[in-house]
């Protein structure tokens, strides 16, 4: 079914096909049996070998929108407390909060609206400021400096000033707000998941207490020396220097101990070392930072 000069016999073809089919090879190239094999080649990249690089390279000049304030997520990068905070604080900034508004958009949900107040959608915004419940507790917090807080502006500008503006007028307003967030959200994740209502009183007493345990954590990580540090962590490898470290922390009320452990895996994802260690801290988030 093919020439001497390697084209398709295209009257061969419409003997023994359809029209359509046989239109549908010719926008095929035949094989040359002179050449090599064929094979899969990644197109965005320059030695047509595929890599993670290359294809968020590729996503990020074609599909996803560059952020309008990139200088949020060094802040968020930087801000001295729990991971899984940083974590929640990277979702807020790109919208990722599987509110009822969003659920509604993508087809998860009938309903946008907010169970608390039942009368605006549940936004980012509506949930983490502007439902009447959680802008009461706001009000208890804020300082008279804070007259833009509620003003109307996007989650990335919102969050940037919180974690940068009035953290350099009040101190530490970064992670009074940034924990008010996440126990703002747990408590809307209580309320669907298990019908539980925190009053607001309760939340500001958790808050000041969450923020005196990452205080305590602060001061007794300055007593470390970095290379104290590097003594425990540093693991040789002929490739390559770095591992990645895996660690967390618990807390027992019971017993009133605390504890820290870890993992240390080398460049080929094999295990290196590990640690664990007894805490003279009095909570889990002492213990995790």
């Amino acid at each position: 079914m093919v020439t001497e000069n390697g084209q398709w016999n295209y009257t061969g073809l419409l003997s023994v096909l359809p029209l359509n089919i046989c239109n549908i090879i010719s926008t095929i190239s035949p094989r040359n049996m002179s050449c090599e094999p064929d094979c899969l080649l990644w197109k965005p990249s320059q030695d047509r070998v595929f890599s993670v690089k290359s294809a968020i390279s590729s996503l990020s000049a074609h599909n996803l929108t560059p952020p309008q304030h990139p200088q949020v997520f060094k802040l968020i990068w930087k801000w001295p407390g729990p991971q899984r905070i940083r974590l929640l604080l990277w979702r807020i900034v790109h919208n990722a909060l599987l509110t009822n508004e969003n659920r509604s958009r993508r087809r998860m949900a009938k309903c946008n609206l907010c169970p608390v107040c039942q009368s605006q959608p549940k936004t980012t915004f509506h949930v983490l400021r502007d439902c009447p419940p959680t802008e009461l507790l706001w009000r208890k917090l804020l300082f008279q400096s804070h007259e833009t807080f509620f003003d109307d502006m996007d989650i990335q500008l919102w969050i940037l000033h919180n974690l940068d503006d009035y953290s350099i007028k009040r101190g530490s307003w970064n992670i009074d707000f940034s924990v008010m967030v996440d126990l703002i959200w747990r408590r809307r994740n209580e309320l669907v998941f298990l019908d539980k209502w925190e009053l607001n009183s309760i939340i500001l007493t958790k808050k000041s207490r969450y923020v005196e345990d990452i205080g305590h954590a602060k001061r007794d990580l300055t007593s470390i020396s970095r290379f104290q540090c590097r003594e425990i962590l540093t693991v040789p490898s002929q490739r390559s220097p770095w591992v990645h470290v895996y660690c967390d922390g618990a807390h027992s009320h019971r017993t009133n101990k605390t504890a820290c452990g870890g993992l240390l895996i080398n460049h080929s994802g094999m295990y290196a070392g590990g640690f664990a260690l007894s805490l003279e801290a009095n909570s889990v988030v002492q213990s995790e930072l």
